[in-house]
């Protein structure tokens, strides 16, 4: 299956802003999928903008209300390889602690 991968993120990005382009980065990679990223500088009155990660057009949403985790992520791939899943939860752990 064939997905578009796009990103919403902060200029400058933060830990959550490159915790999903580091997600999308990897998803790309694993499965021959070029990502797209769009980056927003705050907004005078709203400030910065929470980060967005959408595969296949739709808007992943945080099971924990926060943040994505690798097992959010990987459950909107149904055919990824369970090795992704091993990835981005290093991704996680490594940016995460940064």
């Amino acid at each position: 299956m064939s997905y578009t991968i796009h990103v919403e993120a902060n200029n400058p990005p933060g830990k959550r802003c490159t915790l999903y382009i580091r997600y999308a980065e990897k998803i790309g990679q694993h499965l021959g999928t070029p990502f797209s990223a769009v980056f927003h500088s705050p907004h005078p009155v709203q400030g910065r903008i929470a980060p967005t990660l959408l595969v296949g057009g739709v808007t992943l949403i945080p099971a924990n209300g926060e943040v994505l985790l690798p097992g959010d992520v990987h459950a909107a791939l149904p055919d990824a390889p369970a090795e992704l899943l091993e990835t981005l939860t290093a991704i996680h752990r490594v940016t995460m602690t940064d």
